[in-house]
């Protein structure tokens, strides 16, 4: 369980907590708006495109950043769905690290493990290939002026980290931390993350336990979002520059 954590006080026992159906219906809902968000975009591009490049221009979108705004239209609508998950959420939102300087202290050192140990997967031991981010995200296919280049930070380095944070650590690891206890809960909610960052599967799950001990340490998402997007938006400046230079 996470240390003083507001779910163990007996007061709170019954404030609307999460069971396992509705953990279980959450996702599916999540899921089924994602397909729901992305068809309507779809036809929308079907109708108002050239109907001789249709191919390409569902191609083209199945690859851009705008899928990571509707990923994220998505969870916003699920949420506002399940009034369960919002009060779940609220009591792991506290801005009230942000005032201790050992937090900033845990955010140097995480982003620190992080690098070092990508550097080590990536860079020595050639286990994972960080350039497949490149096709993955579609970063082959932009134009990369200013216009892109902001469509592109504020999406995966901002919008993403938020959506990933409450989903994956403020979601799923508190579920199953409150469920199961901590370790089990970070051993499958960052085997998790790691398997849906496909091609990076063992970087994306390190990265995932890192945050859950950011949570751990600061009882609250608002520390792992920040290190989040610091890290984004660091693995984006570098994908572009990789890009330019090629």
């Amino acid at each position: 369980m996470l240390l003083n954590n507001p779910r163990e006080n007996p007061k709170n026992s019954n404030k609307n907590q999460l069971g396992w159906g509705r953990f279980f219906l959450f996702f599916l809902t999540y899921l089924g708006v994602q397909v729901v968000v992305t068809a309507i975009a779809l036809i929308f591009i079907v109708i108002t495109g050239d109907i001789n490049d249709v191919e390409l221009l569902i191609d083209n979108f199945l690859t851009s950043q705008w899928l990571l705004y509707l990923d994220f239209l998505g969870f916003l609508i699920t949420i506002f769905i399940f009034k369960s998950a919002r009060q779940f959420l609220r009591e792991a939102f506290s801005f009230a690290p942000l005032k201790k300087g050992k937090t900033y202290l845990y955010l140097i050192g995480a982003f620190i493990f992080m690098y070092i140990t990508q550097y080590i997967i990536l860079d020595i031991l050639r286990w994972e290939d960080a350039t497949e981010q490149v096709e993955i995200f579609g970063f082959d296919k932009l134009s990369l002026g200013w216009v892109s280049i902001i469509v592109i930070l504020i999406g995966m380095a901002v919008i993403t980290p938020v959506k990933e944070e409450f989903l994956f650590r403020g979601i799923l690891h508190g579920f199953l931390n409150e469920k199961w206890g901590f370790w089990l809960g970070l051993i499958l909610s960052s085997a998790i993350f790691g398997l849906l960052h496909p091609g990076y599967f063992l970087s994306a799950s390190i990265m995932g336990a890192v945050f859950v001990g950011l949570y751990r340490l600061t009882h609250s998402l608002i520390v792992p979002i920040i290190l989040h997007i610091a890290w984004n938006a660091s693995a984006v400046v570098g994908l572009i520059m990789y890009v330019n230079s090629l």
